[in-house]
């Protein structure tokens, strides 16, 4: 049986999770990072659903954002008007969603405690450049479903500039930095 379009749950609540809602809507944004207004209207342009009960599903929401490592909050810059921060996905938990796979997640994603002390600061300081995260290039085949060993990389995760000594925060040094790609070079 086929399965069904976003647009025909209708007033039937969709079959994915408050994170996936989120990554939806954040990967569909050209700089791979919304403020949290872009967030909730992604979800409501598409989901029916989500068009009553607003301040229930969006307090949800915002405790899913805050409380799941596999989101980055970023600093807006000062020059930018606007209300609060950007929303991107943690690179490293992009491989949760393989495939376009937006439904129920096996497992968190959850940054060590160390990787959040060294995160934390360098977040709020901003604003730096940053690179859009890489989409997965993985396809999905039946193979990759019963073979016993897990499939190989073709690169290792990225990792955080945050997380690396501060020679690595700087481009020619490492391909991924975290931070705002609106910010100036």
């Amino acid at each position: 049986m086929p399965r069904p379009s976003r647009e025909s749950y209708g007033d039937q609540k969709p079959p994915y999770s408050y994170i996936s809602l989120t990554a939806m809507a954040i990967w569909s944004s050209p700089d791979k990072m919304l403020p949290l207004s872009d967030i909730y209207k992604f979800i409501s342009d598409r989901f029916p659903y989500y068009r009553r009960n607003t301040q229930r599903w969006q307090n949800s929401l915002r405790h899913n954002l805050s409380f799941n490592d596999c989101f980055v909050k970023i600093p807006r810059r000062p020059d930018r008007p606007g209300k609060g921060a950007y929303w991107t996905l943690h690179p490293a938990a992009l491989d949760m969603f393989e495939n376009g796979s937006l439904l129920r997640r096996r497992k968190r994603f959850k940054l060590l405690k160390s990787d959040k002390d060294r995160l934390a600061p360098v977040m709020d300081q901003a604003p730096t450049t940053a690179s859009p995260p890489p989409r997965p290039k993985r396809s999905f085949d039946i193979e990759s479903l019963i073979s016993p060993e897990p499939p190989r990389r073709l690169h290792p995760l990225p990792v955080p500039c945050c997380v690396l000594p501060p020679p690595y925060y700087l481009p020619q040094h490492h391909p991924y930095r975290l931070a705002h790609p609106l910010a100036a070079v």
